[in-house]
């Protein structure tokens, strides 16, 4: 059983890593094109590239032509400029041949709705398609640890298999694969209350506890449902279920949902949060001698999230992992970080708690995190330089981790941070072979049994630890060389 919650565990680290990519990679998307369609969709943009095809018009027909542009929105109020504009355009050139052609294409260009709306809208629906593939994952590697769950849900059905479908099966281990399937696929076909409450029965987690708001995340779930079957008009399933929310409190049945960039950032936010701490559970609850695979991608969350000052969710993915976690190390350095989030609202909200805390015990690490937290920079800075020099602090924390960024504003740490060679690793990277997982962005040593898509990598230049990490399992850089690179 061992070995199969290690592969459960690998299983589970990969799966969040592929639904991190995704969020991730939509919201790459979102920031660089939001810029070059919010300037394409302006109206000035519009008319030009649309007056750029009017070949057939002469220059003092398309100043005619501009000037009812100018004029549209001079009427009555109750009466719409668009309509105003056809109309003009149809007394201005009735007597031409082009002219219902003009009309015919100016109404066309009147109608497109803007190609923001298209981009925001469809990014809301690929964050929560990216959930359903990683919860989909996640409850099929449950079910191949958890025999007994998936024979619990066999006698929920009148019948496993049929005739045919055990004529066509060779093992054992293709029937259960394939009842794995089945099962998965009945509860992906429900909702996210079917979701919900298979996760209170058969794992005894909570998504309440794993959202900072619930029901705005139920809110995201239903808006997908209307943007992809009702065309983004709010239907009365979508009015009944999410009325309490802020998101939705005046939204009507028959109301066009508006999208903003705003809107899907935190939709963004709040779908990798949920997806990040639901995998972590659910991992956590059947491998639990393997913490450091499962939690290394909330680690990794949590603190590129306060590398962005992205306060409000750090604190929330600290709380909730403090008690996913198990280790009291990993607890710690969830209460950590979120003590530097809570911090940077307001110095004074983590002071009383920080000073009744006893690192007497524990390693200098976290009696530097207490002087820190507490502003005593001095004394944190010459505690610094000691665990950077006996190699208890690598040369990335010193450089990046936000809980030295009051000391970094010392003078001694100045001058002393130029003294600080290649981040800790890169060096040893040159006379021992790695294998890097592209997929993955994870490096292995030639020995590790979870390198089998992984290339070796010959140089310096394939490797980057912005981008990268070390795999939990046979922690690359604490092996001792064994090979040269070619």
């Amino acid at each position: 059983m061992g070995s199969s919650k290690e592969e459960f565990a690998a299983t589970v680290d990969i799966a969040i890593d592929d639904f991190v990519d995704r969020i991730e990679a939509a919201r790459d998307i979102i920031n660089l094109a939001t810029p070059v369609i919010l300037a394409e969709d302006r109206p000035e943009s519009v008319v030009k590239k649309f007056v750029s095809q009017l070949k057939y018009l002469t220059d003092e027909e398309l100043d005619d032509f501009f000037e009812l542009f100018k004029t549209a929105g001079d009427g009555p109020d109750d009466h719409p400029w668009q309509l105003t504009l056809l109309n003009s355009i149809w007394e201005k050139f009735k007597g031409k041949p082009w002219a219902p052609k003009l009309a015919t294409d100016v109404h066309s260009m009147l109608r497109r709705p803007p190609r923001i709306d298209f981009l925001l809208e469809s990014t809301v629906v690929s964050a929560v398609t990216s959930f359903e593939v990683l919860f989909a994952s996640l409850i099929s590697s449950f079910l191949k640890v958890s025999p007994q769950a998936l024979e619990a849900m066999s006698k929920e059905k009148e019948k496993e298999f049929s005739l045919r479908d055990l004529k066509g099966l060779s093992s054992i281990e293709e029937a259960v694969n394939l009842a794995i399937s089945r099962r998965v696929d009945d509860l992906m076909f429900g909702s996210v209350a079917d979701w919900r409450k298979f996760c209170i029965d058969k794992l005894n987690i909570k998504f309440e506890d794993l959202c900072s708001d619930w029901p705005a995340v139920q809110e995201i779930f239903q808006r997908r449902h209307v943007l992809v079957h009702a065309g983004g008009i709010a239907s009365h399933r979508y009015v009944a279920s999410v009325s309490a929310t802020t998101n939705a409190r005046d939204i009507k049945v028959g109301d066009r949902l508006k999208t903003n960039e705003v809107y899907v950032h935190a939709t963004l936010d709040s779908i990798l949060a949920f997806g990040v701490l639901l995998a972590s559970s659910i991992g956590m609850k059947f491998a639990r001698d393997h913490d450091s695979t499962i939690l290394s991608n909330l680690h990794s969350l949590t603190y590129s999230r306060l590398q962005e000052r992205e306060q409000d969710l750090v604190k929330h993915l600290c709380a909730a992992g403090a008690k996913i976690a198990t280790g009291y190390e990993d607890q710690l350095l969830f209460k950590v970080n979120g003590w530097i989030a809570l911090k940077r609202d307001n110095r004074k909200a983590v002071q009383q708690e920080v000073e009744q805390w006893d690192t007497s015990a524990l390693e200098d690490r976290f009696k530097l995190a207490k002087m820190c937290l507490l502003g005593e920079d001095d004394e944190a800075f010459q505690l610094m330089k000691k665990m950077h020099g006996s190699g208890d602090l690598s040369s990335e924390d010193v450089l990046e981790w936000p809980l030295f960024e009051d000391v970094r504003a010392t003078p001694g740490y100045v001058e002393w941070s130029k003294t600080i060679s290649l981040p800790f690793g890169i060096s040893q990277i040159l006379s021992v072979s790695y294998f890097l997982n592209t997929r993955t962005k994870t490096l292995h040593t030639e020995e590790c049994r979870f390198r089998e898509s992984a290339v070796r990598i010959d140089g310096l230049e394939e490797y980057d630890p912005q981008k990268h990490k070390l795999c939990t399992v046979c922690n690359p850089f604490s092996q001792p060389a064994s090979q040269t690179v070619d």
